[in-house]
Protein backbone atom coordinates (compact mmCIF):
# COMPACT_ATOMS: atom_id res chain seq x y z
CA UNK A 1 0.00 0.00 0.00
CA UNK A 2 1.13 3.30 -1.11
CA UNK A 3 1.97 6.35 1.50
CA UNK A 4 -0.65 9.14 0.39
CA UNK A 5 2.07 11.46 2.73
CA UNK A 6 4.48 9.99 0.22
CA UNK A 7 4.01 12.48 -2.14
CA UNK A 8 3.68 15.35 -0.26
CA UNK A 9 6.93 14.55 1.28
CA UNK A 10 8.99 14.74 -1.85
CA UNK A 11 7.48 17.79 -3.08
CA UNK A 12 8.21 20.04 0.41
CA UNK A 13 11.79 18.54 0.26
CA UNK A 14 14.59 20.78 -1.28
CA UNK A 15 18.48 20.12 -1.06
CA UNK A 16 20.56 22.60 0.74
CA UNK A 17 22.28 25.12 -1.15
CA UNK A 18 26.20 24.67 -1.06
CA UNK A 19 27.39 28.20 -0.80
CA UNK A 20 30.24 28.11 -3.16
CA UNK A 21 27.88 26.89 -6.07
CA UNK A 22 25.96 30.49 -5.60
CA UNK A 23 28.56 32.52 -5.25
CA UNK A 24 29.17 35.30 -8.11
CA UNK A 25 31.86 34.78 -10.54
CA UNK A 26 35.04 36.94 -10.56
CA UNK A 27 35.18 39.64 -13.13
CA UNK A 28 37.67 42.45 -13.98
CA UNK A 29 40.52 43.28 -10.86
CA UNK A 30 38.61 40.76 -8.47
CA UNK A 31 39.86 37.78 -10.95
CA UNK A 32 43.17 39.28 -11.51
CA UNK A 33 43.90 39.61 -7.99
CA UNK A 34 42.39 36.15 -6.98
CA UNK A 35 44.81 34.88 -9.95
CA UNK A 36 47.91 36.57 -8.10
CA UNK A 37 47.23 35.29 -4.62
CA UNK A 38 46.88 31.98 -6.31
CA UNK A 39 50.29 31.94 -7.60
CA UNK A 40 51.98 33.55 -4.42
CA UNK A 41 50.30 30.67 -2.82
CA UNK A 42 51.69 28.18 -5.10
CA UNK A 43 54.69 29.60 -4.91
CA UNK A 44 54.45 29.77 -0.73
CA UNK A 45 55.43 33.61 -1.43
CA UNK A 46 53.80 34.55 2.28
CA UNK A 47 55.77 38.02 1.89
CA UNK A 48 53.63 39.35 -1.24
CA UNK A 49 50.56 37.83 0.37
CA UNK A 50 50.60 40.07 3.26
CA UNK A 51 50.89 43.28 0.48
CA UNK A 52 47.88 41.83 -1.38
CA UNK A 53 45.91 41.35 2.23
CA UNK A 54 44.63 44.96 2.60
CA UNK A 55 42.56 44.52 -0.68
CA UNK A 56 41.40 41.49 0.41
CA UNK A 57 37.64 41.02 0.50
CA UNK A 58 35.92 38.11 1.50
CA UNK A 59 34.61 37.33 -2.63
CA UNK A 60 38.24 37.10 -3.28
CA UNK A 61 38.83 34.80 0.02
CA UNK A 62 35.89 32.24 -1.08
CA UNK A 63 37.10 31.93 -4.94
CA UNK A 64 41.41 31.41 -3.65
CA UNK A 65 40.01 28.98 -1.24
CA UNK A 66 37.71 27.51 -4.05
CA UNK A 67 40.55 27.15 -6.64
CA UNK A 68 42.86 25.59 -3.35
CA UNK A 69 40.40 22.85 -3.28
CA UNK A 70 42.10 19.85 -4.97
CA UNK A 71 45.26 20.98 -2.27
CA UNK A 72 44.26 20.33 1.05
CA UNK A 73 47.37 21.37 2.61
CA UNK A 74 47.62 24.40 0.71
CA UNK A 75 43.83 25.17 1.11
CA UNK A 76 44.39 24.95 5.23
CA UNK A 77 47.12 27.12 5.20
CA UNK A 78 45.76 29.65 3.50
CA UNK A 79 42.89 29.79 5.58
CA UNK A 80 45.14 29.31 9.06
CA UNK A 81 46.77 32.27 7.31
CA UNK A 82 43.44 34.05 6.72
CA UNK A 83 42.11 33.64 10.23
CA UNK A 84 45.21 35.08 11.78
CA UNK A 85 45.70 38.41 9.60
CA UNK A 86 42.14 39.70 9.77
CA UNK A 87 39.91 36.99 10.38
CA UNK A 88 36.52 39.08 9.52
CA UNK A 89 37.18 37.92 6.09
CA UNK A 90 36.10 34.24 7.42
CA UNK A 91 32.44 34.20 7.23
CA UNK A 92 29.62 31.57 7.45
CA UNK A 93 29.69 31.08 4.08
CA UNK A 94 33.93 30.47 3.91
CA UNK A 95 33.44 28.09 6.80
CA UNK A 96 30.86 25.94 5.04
CA UNK A 97 33.27 25.64 2.07
CA UNK A 98 36.05 24.88 4.19
CA UNK A 99 33.95 21.86 5.80
CA UNK A 100 32.77 20.95 2.64
CA UNK A 101 36.08 20.94 0.87
CA UNK A 102 37.98 19.35 3.86
CA UNK A 103 34.94 16.84 3.67
CA UNK A 104 35.69 15.65 -0.01
CA UNK A 105 39.54 15.26 0.54
CA UNK A 106 38.52 13.01 3.63
CA UNK A 107 40.58 15.30 6.04
CA UNK A 108 37.02 16.11 8.33
CA UNK A 109 35.10 13.04 9.16
CA UNK A 110 31.17 14.22 9.47
CA UNK A 111 29.46 12.23 12.16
Amino acid sequence: MKNPNSTLLRSEWSPIAIPHRTILEPQGQDLDYINIAHNHLLHSDWAKLDKLLTKSNSLRVKHILLKLQNDYVIYLKFFKWIELHNPSLLTVETNSIILDILTKNRKFCVS
